[in-house]
């Protein structure tokens, strides 16, 4: 296969409500959409959702990334999926940023799968049969719109749930008590407090929250602040998950948290981790050291994000949870019709979702004008 043509296109789409976390808050999803056309006029499509805070790139650093490396892609011929995964593992990374590594593998993976009639999760060695289970985010927001959100969320069977925290124990302990009393009395909490916390903070509020069922701690501190989130590893890690997020982007990064035994849980997300391919890698690095990990997602991800996060779901059997899948239950208009997304029990079939050659199937691109 080779590449005869490279766009991409910035996409806003607006959010069914405001998303809220301690780094940042929007109404909006953010993302690059690139798409791709083979010499045989075989189109693929990618997208990756840069975030400042996580791998210091943005919408503008990706779209610089695109025309900068555009010459490479057009001149390198992708016959098999492995010379893609040679590609996005070797060549791209130091040469551009894992998100714009990201939007690339997705378009050309796409573009292969439907090129040569394969499907993915067969030529991954993914298993086709596996339903993925979804788990819910809580945002912060004010209790009286937790509790309307608590109510909007009753539709779907969710057996876990991600908290949004900030500094304020009390007011994560009243969230929590609005859980217990909402239909998710007994589902599983974990917390997430995107880098807001200080070293006091965690050593008053880890103890009280472990009484009151949070199971994993994620992301407590900025990124680069790994000293303090060795210690207390070191102190809660044997009774608790402590998981990095923002500080796992590349394979470089998973190395240190583990040797130096920093964190003993994993954030996986396609987009900051770059691409399929790379993520694929991580997740296969970190199980093997015997570490486990989780698959995230970016809030405001569209279908193609929760496709890749299918087909990584179809390879890697031993993810503690996978956050994302919520397509048009939060963007008021998606990609692609119908909307991947989530059912009343929280899932979503591989074999639905991926049976067809490509990422999305071609006959479900038929908004993609209109958004881009």
């Amino acid at each position: 296969m080779q590449i005869q043509s490279l766009a991409f296109h910035f996409l806003e789409i607006p959010l069914k409500f405001q998303f809220s976390q301690s780094n940042n808050t929007t109404r909006y999803s953010s993302a690059i959409i690139v798409q791709m056309q083979s010499t045989r006029g075989v189109k693929g499509i990618g997208e990756c959702c840069p975030r400042s805070y996580v791998t210091g790139e943005t919408l503008h650093t990706v779209a610089t990334d695109l025309k900068k490396i555009e010459p490479l892609l057009l001149s390198t011929s992708f016959e098999t999926l492995e010379s893609i995964r040679q590609f996005v593992i070797n060549v791209l990374p130091g040469q551009i940023g894992l998100s714009s590594i990201c939007a690339l593998d997705l378009a050309l993976v796409d573009a292969w799968s439907k090129e040569y009639q394969q499907n993915l999760v067969e030529a991954v060695g993914g298993k086709i049969t596996h339903t993925v289970e979804y788990t819910g985010i809580l945002p912060q927001a004010k209790p009286a719109k937790l509790e309307e959100l608590l109510h909007k969320l009753s539709y779907f069977s969710f057996k876990e749930l991600k908290i949004k925290v900030d500094t304020n124990l009390d007011r994560t302990l009243e969230v929590i008590r609005l859980i217990r009393a909402s239909s998710f009395s007994k589902a599983k909490l974990r917390i997430d407090a995107n880098c807001a916390w200080s070293y006091d903070d965690a050593i008053s509020q880890i103890p009280v929250l472990m009484e009151e069922g949070i199971i994993v701690f994620e992301q407590l501190f900025p990124k680069d602040e790994l000293n303090d989130l060795m210690k207390i590893t070191r102190q809660f890690g044997k009774e608790t998950k402590i998981m990095a997020d923002e500080s796992l982007t590349s394979l470089r990064s998973a190395d240190q948290l583990i040797n130096e035994r920093i964190c003993n849980h994993f954030n996986l997300k396609i987009s900051k981790n770059g691409g399929f391919w790379n993520t694929l890698r991580l997740y296969q690095y970190i199980t093997g050291q015997g570490f486990s990990c989780q698959l995230g997602a970016h809030f405001g991800e569209t279908s193609i994000l929760t496709a890749a996060g299918l087909l990584l779901a179809s390879k890697a059997d031993q993810l503690a949870a996978v956050e994302g899948g919520y397509g048009e239950h939060i963007l008021t208009k998606d990609i692609i019709s119908p909307s991947l997304k989530f059912d009343s029990n929280a899932r979503i079939y591989i074999q639905d979702a991926l049976s067809r050659p490509g990422l999305i199937a071609q006959e479900r691109l038929t908004k993609i004008e209109k958004l881009i």
